[in-house]
């Protein structure tokens, strides 16, 4: 009894450690990742995964170990008819002895070779957001209760931890987007320029920086009102999004004018880049209640560390005096300082 009891402390310590490294997680998919791990740690388990409800979906988020042989991916919450959407409609923890022998066992379960399995419920007060599962390949290692109660227990801080990493990136996200177009606001580019600038000069390689302003932008509000502008913004910035790698930076910087950074693009291909996202402009149709809204064009500076200038500000500005000289020139063209 002593040595039992000795047993689950160390396990309720072990527990209390995990907490404490949740706690320190501040990215999403950091934090599903160590869950995972840590559950297969604390419950003695070979496998483990976790899922997400997301919308109307069930999103595979993490699978522990990383090697194991399971296919992540995505199903209906309506139509998939799994033990999970078991788990997510009873709220209740659900230990089977064989989850590979379910006739609606998906061929990725059934590829972990799982037997004993526990899958948990996981928790954002009274909200089911997901589940959280383990296995074990031996036939001979069922779940124990303390194993179910620590799951439990492990279960609802791994819930409220991801909801609280989900609310600082909604408000990280809120403190560094354009409310209106969803873009990177001027303060979170001018942190970011400083930073692949810095990153520029210690590997010697290329950045560039382009001013873009929207041409004769104050005709469409006096015109059509500005909900209209509004519109045709968002759409501008959707296009900026969808043309542009992860890796560049798009940003709003103040009113109807934009910033994009580049990194590691040489002159050539950032040219030819530029100059078809000018011409993708060209095509927007921005239809606001009922009638199409006058064709857009844009107007663009081009400026290239480390030639045009050593840090952000002598960048920003020789992209602005190239976007002026563009302005100048007629509009609707590309210069380069």
């Amino acid at each position: 009894m002593e040595e039992n009891l000795h047993h689950y402390n160390e396990r309720l310590a072990f527990m209390h450690q995990i907490t404490l490294n949740l706690l320190r997680q501040d990215n999403i998919n950091d934090l599903v990742q160590t869950i995972t791990d840590e559950v297969t740690q604390l419950l003695n388990a070979d496998s483990g995964y976790l899922a997400l409800v997301e919308g109307e979906t069930l999103v595979d988020r993490a699978i522990s170990p990383k090697h194991a042989p399971y296919q992540m991916g995505t199903g209906s919450l309506w139509e998939d008819q799994s033990v999970m959407r078991q788990v997510i409609d009873s709220r209740e923890t659900l230990v089977v002895s064989d989850l590979s022998s379910p006739p609606n066992a998906s061929p990725q379960t059934i590829a972990l070779h799982a037997k004993a399995a526990m899958l948990l419920p996981l928790f954002t007060m009274d909200t089911c957001q997901g589940v959280l599962g383990v296995g074990r390949t031996n036939t001979n290692k069922p779940f124990s209760e303390e194993d179910i109660f620590l799951g439990d227990l492990f279960a609802r801080v791994a819930g409220l931890t991801i909801e609280n990493t989900r609310l600082r990136e909604a408000f990280r996200q809120e403190a560094i987007r354009d409310p209106l177009t969803g873009l990177f606001n001027r303060r979170f580019m001018q942190e970011e320029l400083t930073v692949e600038l810095r990153r520029a000069e210690r590997n010697t390689l290329p950045l560039t920086v382009a001013m873009l302003d929207l041409d004769h932008f104050k005709r469409i509000n006096d015109t059509f009102g500005h909900d209209a502008g509004d519109q045709a913004l968002c759409q501008f910035g959707s296009l900026l999004q969808s043309r542009f790698r992860g890796s560049d930076i798009a940003c709003r910087y103040g009113g109807e004018e934009f910033t994009l950074i580049l990194p590691e693009a040489s002159l050539t291909d950032v040219l030819e880049r530029i100059d078809e996202l000018r011409g993708a402009v060209k095509q927007l149709e921005i239809l606001h209640q009922g009638t199409y809204l006058s064709q857009l064009t844009v107007s663009i500076g081009i400026a290239m560390y480390p030639k045009h200038g050593s840090h952000g500000e002598a960048l920003l500005k020789a992209a602005d005096d190239a976007l002026y000289q563009a302005k100048l020139a007629g509009r609707d063209r590309v210069v380069t300082a």
